[in-house]
């Protein structure tokens, strides 16, 4: 591999993205090693938060973390917003 996958710590939409899993790439490098970072994060549970001119622009998560964000928001939309109730009848 190229260029190894550090540790990320970058700009986000809603702040810093500093997560260990988490690893930045520029766009070039995930184009030329597009199976080791789709490897990587299927195997290692990686995200990866791909970069143009130094900006984050996208991020590749597994479809399994997918699955759990997609639940979280879901939990957090629903009129309960999230929180579990019980019945005391």
């Amino acid at each position: 591999m190229g260029q190894s996958l550090r540790p990320g710590a970058t700009r986000g939409i809603g702040g810093p993205v500093t997560d260990p899993g988490t690893r930045t790439r520029n766009a070039t490098s995930v184009r030329q090693e597009w199976s080791d970072v789709v490897e990587r994060v299927y195997h290692g549970d990686h995200r990866v938060i791909v970069e143009r001119s130094g900006i984050p622009v996208a991020a590749i998560v597994s479809v399994a973390y997918l699955n759990r964000l997609l639940e979280i928001a879901a939990r957090l939309a629903s009129p309960a917003g999230g929180e579990h109730t019980t019945n005391a009848g």
